[in-house]
Order: structure tokens, then sequence, then C-alpha cells
């Protein structure tokens, strides 16, 4: 968790830092919510996406770490 924090930081990645600062926290909902445009509708609340779409949650996971460690 502290290297998505870090990454939203030195990227400076509105959306993450607001999640962060004010949201849920739950990057891996975020992510989701972002990649899967056409499966969660954009009024689903950040912290309701690991209720409503686990499976695309999970998915998200490999991408996000890996877009990590290349930066």
């Amino acid at each position: 968790m502290i290297e998505s924090r870090l990454g939203a930081d030195i990227y400076n990645e509105h959306s993450m830092i607001e999640e962060f600062n004010h949201g849920s926290g739950d990057m891996h909902s975020l992510c989701a919510y972002m990649v899967y445009k056409d499966i969660i509708p954009r009024n689903t609340p950040i912290k309701d996406i690991k209720k409503l779409y686990p499976h695309q949650r999970k998915d998200v996971k490999g991408i996000e770490f890996s877009q990590q460690f290349k930066k």
C-alpha cells in the first residue's frame, strides 16, 4: 500500500491522492473503476466496488502492481 501512496505523490496522480485523503483508500477498487469503464457504472462509489465487482477488482491488482515497478 505504501508503494501506491508514494507513486501517487511522485506522479501527482490526483484521483489516487483524493482517494487516499478523502475516500476509502482502496486503490484496487479505484483502479478497477478506472479500467472497467464499460462494466462499472460511473455513479458507483469506490467503497462499494470491492463488494459489487470483486472479479474486476482482483483483475486490476496485477496491472496496478506491475505499473508501480515499471516507472
